[in-house]
């Protein structure tokens, strides 16, 4: 039991490892000992045998401290206490003077419930005391836990003393409650001169989240705090009560992380204010903050750490960058309200003209006295004020590329400068950091909507409906706010509107707040910001950036692959060098016509300077933004900002848009038919060009065909096989082609959906158009012609996937023997036709030569391509079937598990040859035994195929059949047989009777149908017989 009077908890010179002198001193004073407890002053802190204070407190600090406890009889039974309120107090205030030898020790207090009251009292006490004044001077930091403020409402406070005392069941009849619950002159006094301790101290108050059994919040949240403006005070939620709100059995707890955690932040805080700073003198800010604002805590105390305490030795300038509406002012006019108290001075310009800096600096000086109407003497006005005055500038909408914003910053050391920016190049006015302001996180959207809206509705689709306005907006502040709105005003409802948005996007996005408006009112207007910045800058980069913004808009807004704008140029220098023709895939100056000017210029190489000026224009202005992805250069919008740059383009601008987009492209492929490595990351910009086309409902005049015809070649390359169908359908009916009769003018459309059939499963119609196509080159072509040669080759490949192995062996042999004679070794043609060879070796068992073709075939791809490239790719591929099928299986699975992992890197997982090597690999672990390994991987490809491809595709069924054997060799019969039966049911509907195909799932069917004991193991043989494909 402590007696009444200060004791020492812990001292850090005497209790720490390393002994350091305290540079802290803590004193905590407990509250209401309505149980007449004698270990009440430790008991307060205490659970268990941990006291927080002492236990886990001190090691959390930054500096040394020393921490005492207050123990006074604070029990309100009868006759137990004759001291009144105040003589507790000044007890308090006569120990800290003879306990404090070092009186300018910084001093902080603690207090709970009543104890908080005590240490008010006591210095409203110091304040009208001479001999205790060094105890304010020193107090940095008042902490109070659940303690009843409620400022002169005396009744209030009596009534949560009754219910803190009617929890003891013991009859509060003493003077420390009745002087608490009268309304005496002296109590009033002493309330309202305790008004004015929150000028000169932080205060931290801890309330309440937790009822008190039956009695529920002892001291609820309006009696806790104290609603103090700006800093001055930090309100705390805790999930306890009354009596465990400051009592703690381990650090590690939530609770208890919450308060140290807090603590230790305002205690840093407190220590690191300036003491010789005056009070917020000049307030200079154009409105408040917006009662909704959300989430950005990360962002506010990164920029509060930055700009205080101040430094002699630089001016301390933080920028905030990002797109217009995702709310930079916002951040900033938190930032003031939170530091104003830092600050003599807190002075806001906004710089978005000269016209408005002018007035912003002339309305500084007015305000500090001075008649300097101009930027510079103002400037110096500020570099000039007394180091002491510590001030705060902040130059709001600093978006103009071509403006220099370090004249508007006052020269010298003295002062902090908050700039706000579109333009990222701004980063280099930063002296103590930056921050590029991206969207808020889902959760704070999600409440910044339903803040926005109002009253929160009970559903429980609430959230969900919420997240999906949230994702059609892509997280935009501003637009999330006026989505709320919108729907608060009874426009549609919360679930209703990202329909109408799809509806009605314009309308939306130009939909005005009338409430804690934003500069610029509604997201439409701060994208037309940027542009009227474009359209008066008159220079040839703005009107490269306009021409790169109308060309943008019909492509997907995100990873623009700048080699494709390259590629495109190289393209129309193709065009101009390429002898005319008749060709329906032959582009001509019209399609060059359609690009931006930079791109249609002629030249010998390529010189990306004019680009680059355009797209930087762009980026400063927060339109676009470039990033590296593997060694290439992309460019990237925002949602929004791709939607505006729709939205504001009249139809006949927009149909030109659309044509800028599709030349782009086609000149691309034009240049180069050969795989490239941005064209990984061209499927999407395909994809929305090809919707654009169809909104437009456009008609196949000539002059699309060839483009049509580009945009088909690159949809084959990327294995958009079902896309490439719809499009080639849709030629072949605009054009009135018959597609059952090949036609030698179409001939090109005809080789496309032949590689197509192929691919898609549709090998009968494969094979028939190829016969056709064939028959009509042999008439009109050399037998070395490269293109007849092609056809040659396709036309193998068909045998080949229709099982008649003979004939494609034959085929390809001659294709070979012709290419080995007239072209190179390392001739991309020349090894697609010696891989096919290989190919249909491996399928008519000539296992060695396959090998052997295979092997050197890899290794010249793999000294002239790189690591990444399709071509490399699979022909590793089809090296490890074969070696798998020799037998040389860890050679195979070595390989493969290669190969797989690069294109994890660069494939989709749902893409086709992912899948092919997935499945590949799982028939060797099946080889080697590895069964479970097998049985994984080829579920997760044949889930994959059931979802995307149709129950009859071959890839389909190679991957069922194969999981079957893996699942018959695992003792999953039944599951073996159920998806046997369902494969050969297709296979005979759909294959001859003689196809490998057909007769391998029959075999395997059979052998399911016999004994476990009769049932082989998988070998390297029957692997050879049960595979169905490989490229």
């Amino acid at each position: 039991m402590f007696e009444p009077g200060l004791h020492v908890l812990f001292d850090s010179a005497k209790d720490s490892p390393n002994h350091a002198v305290a540079e802290i001193d803590i004193v905590a004073v407990h509250g209401l000992n309505f149980k007449n407890n004698p270990d009440h002053a430790q008991d307060t802190w205490k659970a268990g045998e941990r006291l927080w204070l002492r236990d886990f407190l001190p090691s959390e600090l930054a500096k040394p401290a020393r921490v005492m406890l207050f123990s006074y009889n604070s029990s309100p039974v009868i006759g137990a206490a004759a001291i009144n309120f105040d003589g507790h107090a000044k007890n308090l205030l006569v120990w800290l003077d003879i306990k404090r030898q070092a009186p300018q020790r910084p001093l902080i207090f603690i207090g709970h419930s009543l104890g908080g009251l005590v240490v008010k009292e006591a210095l409203v006490e110091a304040t009208l005391n001479m001999t205790y004044k060094p105890i304010v001077e020193a107090t940095k930091l008042l902490i109070f836990f659940a303690t009843p403020h409620r400022g002169g409402n005396y009744a209030g406070i009596g009534d949560a003393i009754a219910g803190i005392v009617r929890v003891g069941l013991w009859k509060p009849n003493n003077k420390l409650l009745d002087e608490l619950k009268k309304s005496s002159n002296s109590a009033t006094k002493r309330f309202d001169q305790s008004k004015h301790l929150y000028d000169r101290f932080h205060v931290v108050n801890f309330y309440e989240g937790k009822s008190y059994g039956k009695l529920g919040i002892i001291v609820d949240k309006e009696s806790a705090t104290l609603s103090l403006p700006g800093s001055l005070e930090t309100q705390v939620a805790t999930h306890a009560d009354h009596s465990s709100i400051c009592k703690f059995s381990s650090a590690d707890t939530p609770t208890c992380q919450l308060v140290l955690k807090t603590i230790v932040r305002e205690v840093d805080r407190a220590l690191e204010m300036n003491p010789h700073s005056a009070k917020n003198v000049h307030w200079l800010v154009p409105r408040s903050v917006n009662s909704m604002f959300t989430g950005r805590r990360d962002v506010v105390d990164k920029i509060k750490r930055a700009l205080v305490p101040p430094t002699t030795d630089t001016q301390e300038r933080f920028v905030v960058t990002g797109m217009g509406g995702q709310g930079k002012s916002e951040v900033c006019l938190k930032v003031a309200n939170e530091l104003r108290e830092q600050f003599w001075g807190v002075f806001w310009v906004d710089v978005s003209s000269d016209a408005t800096a002018k007035a912003g600096f002339s309305t500084i000086a007015k305000m500090l006295g001075s008649s300097e109407t101009e930027i510079d003497g103002v400037r110096r006005l500020l570099s000039n004020i007394d180091p002491k005055h510590h001030w705060l500038l902040v130059l709001d909408n600093a978006d103009n590329p071509e403006v220099d914003y370090q004249q508007y910053c006052p020269s010298g050391t003295r002062g902090a400068v908050l700039l706000t920016s579109r333009n990222p190049e701004c980063h280099a006015y930063a002296t103590v950091g930056y921050e590029d302001l991206s969207s808020l996180n889902k959760e704070d959207c999600t409440s910044l909507l339903l803040q926005s809206i109002g009253p929160a509705s009970t559903r429980p689709e609430v959230k969900s409906d919420a997240e999906k306005v949230i994702d059609i907006l892509s997280s935009h502040t501003l637009a999330i706010l006026q989505a709320g709105a919108y729907i608060s005003r009874g426009y549609c409802s919360l679930s209703e509107y990202p329909d109408v948005f799809r509806m009605r996007s314009r309308r939306l996005l130009e939909f005005n707040l009338t409430q804690d408006q934003s500069r610029y009112h509604n997201v439409y207007a701060t994208f037309e910001a940027s542009a009227e910045i474009l359209g008066k800058l008159q220079s040839e980069s703005a009107q490269d950036s306009l021409s790169l913004l109308q060309a943008f808009s019909p492509l997907h807004y995100e990873n623009v692959p700048l080699d494709l704008l390259e590629d495109a140029w190289k393209g129309a220098q193709r065009v101009r060098t390429k002898p005319k023709s008749d060709a329906i895939d032959r582009l001509t100056d019209w399609h060059v016509s359609q690009l931006p000017d930079f791109l249609a210029s002629p030249g010998d190489t390529w010189d990306p300077f004019r680009m680059l000026e355009a797209l930087n224009l762009l980026e400063s202005l927060a339109l676009v933004k470039k990033s590296n992805i593997n060694g290439g250069w992309t460019v990237s919008m925002h949602p929004l900002t791709h939607s505006w740059m729709n939205l504001r383009q009249s139809p006949a601008q927009r149909e030109e848009s659309l044509r800028k987009g599709q030349c782009i492209i086609a000149l691309s492929r034009y240049y180069q038919s050969k795989w490239r490595p941005y064209r990984d990351r061209i499927g999407l910009h395909l994809l929305s060009v090809l919707e654009q086309s169809s909104l437009a409902q456009e008609r196949l005049r000539g002059y699309l065909l060839p483009v049509y015809i580009m945009i088909g070649w690159l949809l084959f390359a990327l294995r958009y096989d079902q896309k490439l169908e719809e499009h080639i359908q849709y030629v072949f009916t605009e054009l009135r082609i018959d597609p059952n009769d090949a036609d030698e003018k179409f001939l090109t459309l005809f080789k496309l959906r032949s590689r197509n059939d192929h691919r898609r499963g549709n090998r009968k119609r494969s094979i028939e158009t190829w016969r056709q196509i064939i028959h009509i080159q042999e008439a009109t072509l050399d037998q070395t012609d490269p293109s007849r040669l092609a056809s040659y080759h396709a036309f193998a490949r068909a045998y080949l996937a229709n099982g008649l192995t003979k004939d494609a062996v034959e085929l390809l042999q001659l294709v070979v023997q012709i290419r080995e004679i007239t072209l190179d070794q390392t001739h991309p043609d020349r090894l697609a036709s010696q891989h096919e060879l290989a190919g249909a070796y491996l399928a008519n068992g000539q296992i060695k030569e396959a090998v052997e073709l295979l092997q050197q075939v890899v290794q010249i791809r793999e000294t002239t391509l790189d690591q990444t490239h399709p071509d490399r790719l699979v022909s590793q591929h089809k090296l490890a079937g074969a070696y798998l099928a020799n037998g040389q299986t860890k050679e195979a699975i070595e390989l493969l598990q290669q190969v797989i992992q690069i294109k994890e890197r660069i494939l989709d997982q749902t893409h086709p040859d992912q899948l092919d090597s997935q499945h590949e690999l799982a028939g060797a672990y099946l080889t080697i035994g590895q069964t479970k390994e097998a049985v994984e991987l080829l579920q997760q490809v044949v889930q994959i195929r059931e979802t995307t491809l149709d129950q009859t595709h071959p890839d389909r069924l190679a991957s069922q059949h194969e999981l079957a054997r893996a699942y018959l060799y695992n003792g999953q019969t039944k599951e073996a047989v159920e998806l046997l039966q369902q494969v050969v049911q297709i296979k005979e509907t759909t294959l001859d009777q003689t196809h490998p195909d057909r007769l391998a799932s029959q075999h395997e069917l059979a052998r399911a149908y016999l004994p476990t004991d009769k049932q082989k193991k998988p070998s390297s043989c029957f692997n050879k017989l049960s595979k169905s494909k490989k490229y």
